[in-house]
């Protein structure tokens, strides 16, 4: 919240360093931030990678009983 609103947008620099902080806190904790990411950059993204797991995989549903 910036003056009352809710701002998200990296161009403005008080929201652009709280990603930053955001990113900072989430690699510290062992996730994936988005916004160091090469190409196409997601500040606001953090995920939970697991090896094992397919990257892009549908998930299955069971069968029904």
């Amino acid at each position: 919240m910036i003056d009352g609103r809710i701002v998200i947008s990296e161009k403005d620099p008080r929201a652009a360093r709280g990603y930053d902080l955001y990113g900072a806190v989430a690699q510290s904790a062992g996730l994936v931030w988005g916004g160091s990411w090469r190409s196409l950059k997601d500040l606001g993204h953090v995920e939970l990678r697991r090896s094992g797991v397919l990257r892009g995989a549908t998930p299955t549903r069971a069968a029904p009983p």
